[in-house]
């Protein structure tokens, strides 16, 4: 069996030796026949030949060359890597810029189109100068070669992807410095530009100046794209293409300096576009911020998504979300020396990010205890009511320390963002550095006093003693005379064992041992139905309350998803604990918890009814589970 030889570095080789990057293929295989070691006595030629362009399809498939056939009727073998590396070392030479830029013709060959991405000059090029601000380079064109197309007989440019765009545009820099250090070209530039810059002479004469000392120095100002350098070039560049234009004769150095401007003058197209882009967006960004600034002050990130400007303009569609991310990333870690950025970002568990301004947390945390006020004591009343009727009690009821660590265990049931934000360490940060001013002063006493934040029950206005006051005197008197309320619980304890409320962290539970479940849930279910009612019928009446929407279909589809949400929360709580030891007092806080989590929910007017459905939907799904 004949052993493969290495087709590659013996066509690469040989057009080295005759200084190439195409190959005859009659005189190469000669080279080949000769180089592995094979004769043509006997059938051996027809064995070489065979193997020899079995090879050579090969390196085709894998893109290492191409054949061609010039107009001889010759087939030539050309090497796209060796013409790369040839073509590097012409845009590496001094002399590159005296003279137009390479191309097929003044190379001697016909390169095949799968090697090369082809580019006109005025219609594709300034698609890939996506410059960003600062003039940083773009990511690399795939294609190793780029043919840069001129329009009319002004030719073309054959161009390594790695010199472009920096390199490339440079060397037309360069070529336009030329153009204007011979026969009088600047000056005469100056003269025909000055009446399109007039009271800007001293910005036309310095550019004209930089231009023909140090021209690839001035990149970078074409990369800013702003206004007066890109009307500069917009000008310059079409005068000299109009004067190569007018000549009957031309000479290598105008097709050189026209060859230069339609390079520059695609770019700076599109750094002008460019520029138009990045204003549009700073002025979004700016929208943005003033949406930030506006009441409620803290928005999550899907609010901050769907802002607009003052014509009701989607700002999304002015900057795209990896742009907003990138913005409020930066925002909420860049900051001053000693100081906290500008932005806040609060992490609420399992509800989402919320961003806030850093002047206005202050104010949105007093609010939201304002807000919180009410609802946070209406749960910790119903849960002392249900203990109560049980004739029990718990610690909280007669330790503030329990106490308090009952309110934060409810709060973030409650309103977890407020939770969140109570529990972050940037309040305080806040606090301490601009909590003194006179402006945050009212909102700082109603959370701090001397650097510390006051406990959860005087920031919620609520006591102890009081509260368990009010609570008593909603019962009828057998649960809160305790002389009877200790027999009774005697009596309990005797017939039905003893109960344990349990203390700080945990919930009190439901054992009712003398009734199965299913009953215990219907008990639930009717302390909530009016007599006279079923639960189905009442859960539709209660539906139309929170939702009154005359759409059919708009109206189930909102029903679907709010019981999607119950199912998810219920499923959640569950893996915590058993179906049948979520009591009343869970299934309410649950209910509250479901409605405060969720923004739609929070803004329903009619929140009792709301409620009301959560909690008999949430014993319905607890009544199928059991059965």
């Amino acid at each position: 069996m004949s052993q493969k030889t290495d087709l590659y570095s013996m066509l690469a080789a040989y057009a080295g030796k005759i200084n190439s990057v195409v190959v005859r293929e009659e005189l190469f295989f000669s080279f080949y026949e000769e180089n592995s070691g094979r004769t043509r006595r006997g059938g051996r030629w027809d064995d070489t030949r065979k193997r020899f362009l079995a090879e050579l399809d090969e390196l085709k498939a894998e893109g290492k060359c191409g054949v061609l056939m010039n107009e001889m009727g010759v087939t030539l073998i050309f090497l796209p890597q060796v013409f790369h590396d040839t073509l590097l070392q012409h845009y590496n030479a001094v002399e590159i810029a005296d003279r137009p830029f390479p191309s097929e013709d003044t190379l001697g060959i016909r390169i095949p189109e799968q090697f090369y991405l082809r580019l006109d000059v005025e219609t594709d090029l300034s698609g890939y100068f996506e410059i960003p601000a600062g003039g940083e380079e773009p990511a690399p064109i795939s294609s190793p070669l780029i043919k840069i197309v001129f329009p009319g007989d002004f030719g073309s440019a054959m161009v390594p992807a790695e010199v472009f765009p920096r390199r490339f545009i440079e060397i037309c820099l360069a070529k336009v410095q030329m153009y204007l250090q011979s026969s009088g070209n600047k000056e005469y530039a100056y003269q025909k530009l000055i009446r399109l810059f007039k009271g800007k002479e001293t910005f036309l004469r310095g550019t004209v100046n930089a231009l023909s000392m140090k021209a690839q120095e001035c990149y970078s100002a074409i990369a800013e794209g702003d206004e007066l350098t890109s009307a500069f070039w917009t000008h310059f560049c079409a005068m000299v293409i109009r004067d190569a234009k007018d000549r009957n004769v031309r000479l290598s150095e105008d097709i050189t300096v026209v060859q230069a401007v339609y390079g520059i003058d695609a770019m700076n197209s599109c750094c002008k576009v460019t520029l138009g882009i990045r204003r549009q967006k700073d002025q979004a960004f700016k929208e943005l911020w003033a949406r930030l600034n506006e009441m409620p002050y803290i928005f999550s990130i899907d609010d901050i998504a769907q802002f607009t400007d003052g014509n009701g303009t989607p700002l999304l569609g002015i900057y795209t979300r990896g742009d907003l991310e990138l913005w409020l990333r930066k925002q909420v870690t860049e900051a001053m020396e000693d100081a906290l950025p500008e932005l806040l970002l609060i992490n609420v568990e399992k509800g989402g990010q919320y961003i806030v301004p850093k002047n206005k947390l202050l104010f949105v945390c007093a609010r939201l205890v304002g807000e919180t006020l009410n609802k946070l004591k209406g749960v910790v009343f119903f849960r002392w009511t249900e203990i109560f009727k049980k004739y029990a009690r718990e610690s909280a009821m007669d330790d503030d320390r329990d106490f308090e660590r009952l309110l934060i265990r409810q709060l973030p049931a409650v309103n977890p963002l407020l939770a969140s934000m109570l529990s972050d360490t940037k309040l305080l940060l806040v606090y301490d550095e601009m909590g003194a001013s006179k402006e945050f002063a009212s909102a700082s006493s109603i959370l701090f006093d001397k650097r510390r934040l006051l406990p959860y029950r005087t920031l919620f206005l609520l006591d102890r003693r009081e509260l368990v006051k009010e609570v008593r005197a909603n019962l009828p008197l057998r649960y809160t005379i305790p002389i009877i309320s200790a027999i009774i619980a005697f009596f309990m304890r005797r017939f039905h064992g003893s109960r344990k409320v349990l203390e700080e962290a945990e919930p009190v539970q439901e054992k009712a041992k003398t009734e199965n479940r299913e009953e215990s849930l219907r008990k639930m279910a009717a302390s909530i139905v009016p007599q006279g009612e079923d639960a189905d019928s009442y859960m539709e009446k209660l539906a139309d309350r929170w939702m009154p929407l005359t759409n059919k279909e708009a109206r189930k589809n909102t029903l679907n998803d709010v019981n999607s949400l119950i199912r998810d929360k219920l499923r959640e709580d569950l893996r915590m604990k058993k179906a049948g030891t979520l009591d009343r007092d869970e299934i309410s806080a649950l209910a509250l918890g479901i409605i405060e989590w969720n923004e739609s929910l929070r803004n329903v007017s009619g929140r009792t009814s709301l409620k009301q459905y959560i909690e008999l939907y949430i014993i319905k799904l607890l009544e199928t589970a059991t059965k």
